[in-house]
């Protein structure tokens, strides 16, 4: 990461128990699991370099599944939210993991640059939504996907990897399941209209 000046990296499904922070080299991991006595099945952690640490003004573990990180930059303050979504088929956790999200988001400013990051397991279609969804995503749409198009809709955010064109290629945007096909569920997601340049 550092020989690609990365300097925030958000971690998904890390299996990791508790929450905390530790220091990896020139970065620093802070992260937020599950309850010690629990499956180690979700987990979210956040990967900062040491300079973008003398930024940090404050840290939050909402849930093992949501964590945020506020920083000071030089134009105001810069929220990153990492998550990591239920998967497909689980209704109430997916209802819970949303209603966190937003009452996370509410406590901001709206001067805030808030970034949302990682793996929301979504497929939101091909369909665009004026400067909120572009037409490059997928052309499947799942009950997921159908909650994050409502969620970006509703606070006026832009999924950003919808409005490009991508490689077909296996990166970490894509997820491959044992049937062979693959889908983008990991999402770079900013406020709109265009607060912050990504």
């Amino acid at each position: 990461m550092k020989n690609k000046s990365i300097n925030i990296v958000v971690l998904s499904e890390t299996k990791k128990k508790l929450k905390g922070t530790k220091d990896i080299d020139d970065y620093t991991l802070i992260y937020s699991g599950v309850e010690q006595t629990s499956r180690a099945n979700k987990g979210v952690a956040i990967m900062v370099d040491n300079i973008w640490k003398r930024k940090i003004l404050s840290y939050s573990y909402v849930i093992e599944r949501i964590m945020t990180i506020r920083f000071k930059i030089e134009w105001g303050h810069s929220i990153v939210i990492g998550v990591y979504a239920p998967e497909e088929g689980k209704p109430e956790e997916t209802e819970h993991f949303y209603k966190k999200l937003q009452k996370e988001l509410d406590k901001y400013n709206k001067s805030d640059h808030v970034i949302i990051a990682g793996d929301l397991n979504a497929r939101v279609g091909n369909i665009p939504i004026n400067k909120i969804v572009g037409c490059y995503g997928e052309d499947k749409l799942n009950e997921n996907g159908h909650e994050l198009r409502n969620f970006v809709t509703q606070n006026d955010f832009k999924i950003t990897y919808t409005f490009f064109r991508k490689k077909q290629i296996g990166l970490h945007k894509y997820k491959w399941s044992a049937r062979g096909f693959k889908s983008l569920i990991d999402y770079l997601i900013v406020a709109e209209p265009g607060r912050l340049v990504v």
